[in-house]
């Protein structure tokens, strides 16, 4: 009878079930953090930083994909984990 009970307790995964994500999975670097931008305009632009990159860092790829030239008029505008808005323009300091 235990016998019977030890068969029936086994996992069924792993025996030709097929799910969603059996394909390969990428690894996620720990020192990357993954960026959403959202315009104005309401368009995203996902970027992806090192986690001890600046907010300059993350304008200045956002302005590369904008093909900006005049970056003086632009900001970004953040939130923080305790809901507290940020802004920092766009002043380039050697």
């Amino acid at each position: 009878m235990s016998r019977f009970f030890r068969f029936l307790s086994r996992r069924r995964t792993g025996r030709g079930i097929k799910t969603e994500h059996d394909g390969p999975v990428p690894a996620k670097k720990k020192n990357v953090i993954t960026c959403t931008v959202i315009l104005l305009d309401g368009t995203d632009y996902t970027v992806d930083l090192k986690k001890k990159a600046y907010g300059g860092d993350l304008m200045e790829q956002i302005f590369y994909q904008l093909d900006l030239i005049e970056k003086d008029y632009f900001g970004l505008q953040f939130t923080d984990h305790h809901n507290v808005n940020y802004y920092k323009n766009y002043i380039k300091e050697n």
